[in-house]
């Protein structure tokens, strides 16, 4: 009801102009890394065939909604995010495969424990060595091996306790553990690098934006790419640059290969026209190479500031700002010598 149209405008954002073909071939690659799942939830609906009547509906319903948002998720091209995690579709349904998996494996009897413990080994194992469960949109062979060794000396482990004592580590436990193995790597690299899912990348937007909060006054019109955090933490309107709320945007033709939600922009439209007083973040994906020229033929130059947290190249003010705080602000050293005269 609020975009007049049947379906979200992220919807279109996405859909509209990517062929099928190419979302599919995407949306399949993408979900590469849900395929342990789906067989193990396949594995949980045939262990559980022979439970009660109301177990099954169970089982079934859930596996049901597990699929079809997987399939859901091939249509649309996948997510912006599979090399870092599950993409946010798949997300959605995952405590249902969790509830799935546990009703169906977890109430067998001795040779459908063992199949679960086997499958539960083998099918992680399988997905890394396909490369599926890192990154398969660049991973490497470096990063595949200690990978599969992790996995696979965990299973064995698992295996070896499992048949010992089949009613120590039932199904369902054997079956987080070793799905949960098969991500310990990425997970140790996301550590390491100090921005686990983006945490430290979100605390440096959150921060640089309370800066430029300062910088501006409250009715100062604030152009940005991401169209959460910054509009979170500032009062001031709000330009989303990649059209998840602009229709217009939305409804435009994609700049190059297929990326969701992400190949959508028209920096003519949203700086050139709406001439917002400060241009926060832009994205061009190398498709843009001439815009900071395009930039300073609309009226903007690139500023720094000492007073808080800040982009180390700068942020696009608008020169004939006046709601803009000049005083706090200086030319960014790498800019210096294209200034064309003070604000």
């Amino acid at each position: 009801a609020y975009w007049g149209w049947w379906l979200p405008n992220t919807y279109r954002l996405n859909m509209s102009g990517a062929p099928l073909v190419e979302r599919l071939a995407r949306g399949l690659v993408a979900s590469g890394k849900f395929t342990p799942v789906l067989v193990l939830v396949g594995l949980a609906v045939w262990s559980g065939r022979r439970l009660s009547t109301r177990t099954r509906r169970t089982i079934n319903g859930g596996s049901a909604l597990v699929v079809t948002m997987a399939a859901y998720s091939v249509y649309i091209g996948g997510d912006a995010w599979e090399s870092m995690m599950l993409n946010r579709f798949h997300a959605t349904v995952l405590p249902l495969a969790v509830l799935v998996v546990a009703a169906g494996t977890g109430t067998g009897g001795t040779r459908v424990q063992r199949a679960c413990i086997a499958a539960s080994v083998l099918v992680p194992v399988a997905a890394v060595s396909g490369g599926l469960t890192v990154n398969p949109f660049g991973w490497s062979a470096a990063g595949i091996v200690p990978l599969v060794m992790v996995v696979s000396l965990v299973g064995v482990a698992t295996i070896a306790v499992g048949m010992r004592f089949p009613n120590v580590l039932p199904g369902p436990a054997l079956v987080v553990l070793l799905v949960t193995s098969a991500g310990l790597l990425p997970f140790a690299r996301e550590v390491r690098s100090g921005n686990v899912l983006g945490t430290h990348t979100n605390l440096y937007v959150t921060e640089t934006i309370e800066t430029l909060d300062d910088l501006v006054d409250d009715s100062a019109v604030i152009a940005s790419v991401w169209a959460g955090v910054p509009a979170y933490y500032t009062s001031n309107p709000m330009i989303d640059l990649l059209g998840k709320n602009d229709m217009s945007i939305a409804r435009s033709q994609p700049h190059g290969s297929f990326y969701p939600g992400h190949n959508k922009w028209n920096y003519a439209r949203s700086v050139g026209e709406s001439r917002p007083d400060v241009v926060f973040q832009t994205f061009t994906r190398g498709l843009e190479p001439d815009l900071h020229e395009r930039m300073r033929s609309w009226g903007y130059g690139n500023f720094c500031t000492d007073i808080g947290p800040f982009p180390p190249d700068g942020v696009w003010f608008m020169k004939s700002s006046t709601r803009v705080h000049w005083s706090d602000l200086t030319l960014c050293p790498a800019n210096k010598d294209l200034a064309t005269g003070s604000p």
